[in-house]
């Protein structure tokens, strides 16, 4: 589950990379990822990494 606290971080840290995220659900346990409906494998594949290192870094605080 997402800290309540780190949702805006999460939302920012993924702004700042070009992701757009939303994390929302009642007990703030739901990421949305809004990809480009023209979006390649590749992109996809990277914006993973990034959403991973974003939730390894929220994780850690």
């Amino acid at each position: 589950m997402v800290d309540i606290g780190l949702e805006g971080g999460l939302e920012y840290q993924g702004q700042k990379r070009g992701l757009v995220l939303d994390v929302g659900g009642y007990y703030k346990n739901v990421i949305t990822f809004a990809p480009s409906l023209m979006i390649t494998r590749g992109e996809i594949d990277e914006a993973m990494v990034l959403l991973d290192q974003l939730i390894t870094k929220a994780k850690k605080a």
